[in-house]
């Protein structure tokens, strides 16, 4: 039972023992009113009495006669009231009325058979009780003094032994029901007045403590379902807000160091409980999901966040909740609210109370998708590059036969220039020999001179790409690669020639 209904559970009850004890009360006072009003009476009539006696012993002195007395008596009692309307009056035992100061016909008159409405004989009855025990209490009905309607009357009655008098007095039942009833509505007044401060003493005791105590009940439940954001502003000065501003310390230092680890972690991380719900998740878990943190809180489970396979087959918040395990870079693919596959390492572990209870887990992602790129890539690569080297290796291997070819080509070409070479050189001297001749048997011939003089440069020049053949062939037999340098030298020599 929540503590507000147990305080209006309290009050509720209080209210009826209130009632309960009313109910017993009320007839118990009704009663002590009722003694206190015979007492009452029976003291009027003793101080009638003693009024009497006053003048019965002036009697007896001497001062007065027996007949002075009486009617002295009499008189004095006949001017007496009380309660505004309230008188005495004086019977004999026989019984005749002595004094009636309301109805002075009634005097010396015998009563004994007057009846009440009710048929009772009052005077007779007056003069049993008296016989009986002295002194008594008689109810009968009675008018009221200026009215002829009788009213419920009670009368206490006693005697005045030494002349043989009944003196009486009453008060009528209504009046007496008048002071019950202002008793009663002085009670379920003062009851009212307890009532309404029950119900204020309730509201005031709902509002300093139950509302108070409720609100850090919430507070303290919304965090043990992991939501701290919650804030404690009880700022009473009793014991419930020492508790408040306790709890209130304790979440700022224990809960709050907590809270701003969570905050402080920039990676994508959230919080499920054991269903797998979402009770916390930072900015970044939203950046990378799509989702806003509204959204998510306390709305979605975990696999509908990410919506990854392994999340119904191999999940690893699942796992680590089951058996303790904490799961470190476990490489997930997930999909954002548009679709978009992202490529993750997550990190995940149990979340355990003082009790060492699991309530619960967290995970913390890193997104690795450019990482992933450059791995899938470097991967097609290397295997680019493997197929190539293979090619390259069966290439080499071709290459290597050929070149053993061409070298020994090179060689035999080597020996062919060097006689080319010597036919050349050999040219060149007739060619000399030649122009000693013609310049001897012609020197007058300008233009064949000419013509000789191009012809020995042109033969210099042949001598010296031949030698640079010769040069380039020599090279070759080490570089193979430079044959077509050697095969053009060639083709320049040979349209010299």
């Amino acid at each position: 039972m929540k503590l507000k209904h147990k305080v209006i559970l309290f009050m509720a009850i209080l209210m009826i023992i209130f009632i309960a004890a009313m109910s017993y009360l009320l007839p118990t006072i009704y009663n002590v009113i009722d003694r206190q009003v015979t007492a009452r009476l029976r003291n009027l009539v003793e101080t009638a009495e003693t009024g009497t006696a006053y003048y019965y012993n002036r009697y007896q002195e001497g001062e007065l006669t027996e007949a002075e007395a009486q009617d002295a008596a009499r008189e004095a009692l006949r001017a007496v009231r009380f309660e505004g309307q309230e008188y005495f009056f004086v019977i004999d035992d026989t019984p005749t009325m002595i004094l009636h100061p309301i109805n002075p016909a009634l005097e010396g008159e015998n009563v004994a058979d007057h009846q009440d409405p009710a048929g009772k004989n009052l005077f007779l009855e007056m003069v049993n009780v008296v016989r009986a025990q002295r002194a008594g209490v008689v109810d009968y009905m009675w008018p009221k003094p200026g009215e002829t309607a009788p009213t419920p009357k009670l009368t206490y009655v006693k005697e005045f032994e030494p002349w043989g008098w009944i003196i009486g007095t009453g008060i009528w039942i209504d009046d007496l029901n008048q002071i019950k009833n202002t008793v009663l509505f002085s009670v379920l007044g003062s009851g009212a007045i307890f009532i309404m401060a029950g119900i204020l003493i309730s509201f005031l005791l709902l509002k300093s403590t139950v509302n108070p105590v409720k609100k850090i009940a919430d507070i303290t439940e919304s965090m043990a379902n992991g939501d701290f954001s919650k804030k404690i502003d009880v700022s009473s000065n009793d014991e419930i807000g020492q508790m408040a501003k306790s709890l209130k310390n304790m979440i700022n230092g224990v809960i709050g160091e907590g809270q701003s680890l969570k905050n402080g972690i920039a990676s994508p991380f959230f919080v499920a409980d054991k269903e797998l719900n979402v009770t916390y998740m930072n900015q970044a878990c939203a950046d990378l999901t799509g989702y806003s943190i509204d959204e998510v809180v306390g709305k979605m489970k975990c696999k509908d966040l990410f919506k990854s396979d392994i999340c119904e087959t191999s999940c690893a918040l699942k796992k680590a909740m089951a058996d303790g395990t904490v799961f470190i870079g476990a490489n997930v693919t997930i999909k954002n609210k548009e679709g978009k596959e992202i490529h993750i390492s997550a990190d995940a572990a149990a979340l355990k109370d003082l009790d060492g209870n699991v309530i619960g887990g967290y995970e913390i992602a890193r997104d690795i998708s450019h990482e992933w790129e450059i791995q899938h890539t470097v991967g097609e690569t290397t295997e680019q590059v493997t197929s190539a080297a293979g090619e390259i290796a069966s290439s080499a291997e071709e290459m290597a036969t050929g070149a053993e070819q061409q070298s020994r080509q090179t060689s035999e070409v080597a020996t062919a220039i060097e006689q080319m070479s010597e036919t050349i050189l050999e040219t060149s001297k007739n060619a000399e020999e030649a122009l000693k001749a013609a310049q001897e048997a012609n020197k007058d011939s300008e233009e064949g001179g000419e013509i000789v003089s191009e012809t020995i440069e042109a033969v210099r020049k042949i001598a010296d790409s031949t030698k640079e053949v010769v040069e380039v062939l020599n090279s070759l037999s080490t570089q193979s690669e430079q044959i077509g340098q050697v095969v053009e030298v060639i083709d320049d020599i040979a349209d010299q020639t």
